[in-house]
């Protein structure tokens, strides 16, 4: 079978393929929860490789280098994950456009950055504007 006719077949059959993951979810739960738990940490990697190319020790190298804290508000992180309802690892910053890995954030100052996007000029007006209403 090509892939053209693998996705053709797919698309053709996405609910009862969605159905029968359903299904198997609801069957194998405690399977399901026993292999993520043992994979957790591949998992975690596979994500930092593929959307960073970074490894989890280059993370961890990062992570020590700033004593484990954002590298723009020098806080820790706190704020809690909704599903394990453990506290968040630091976010890695990139530029959008490189791909380029910069450092390690909370997960406030990324929002922000990202709120802006990554544009040092609106930075500066935002900074100048709340100066400006500092006291009121």
């Amino acid at each position: 079978m090509t892939r053209e006719e693998r996705r053709e077949y797919y698309l053709k059959n996405k609910d009862k393929r969605k159905e029968q993951q359903k299904e198997y979810r609801l069957k194998n739960t405690d399977k399901i929860k026993e292999y993520e738990l043992k994979n957790k940490d591949k998992r975690k990697e596979r994500k930092l490789i593929r959307n960073y190319h970074i490894t989890q020790e280059q993370y961890n190298q990062m992570l020590i280098s700033q004593d484990g804290k954002c590298a723009i508000c020098g806080k820790e992180e706190t704020r809690i994950h909704n599903r394990s309802h453990k506290i968040q690892q630091l976010c890695v910053d990139h530029s959008h456009t490189t791909g380029k890995v910069r450092q390690l954030l909370c997960h406030a100052c990324n929002v922000a950055l990202g709120a802006i996007n990554d544009d040092p000029d609106l930075a500066i007006k935002l900074a100048r504007y709340l100066y400006k209403w500092r006291y009121a």
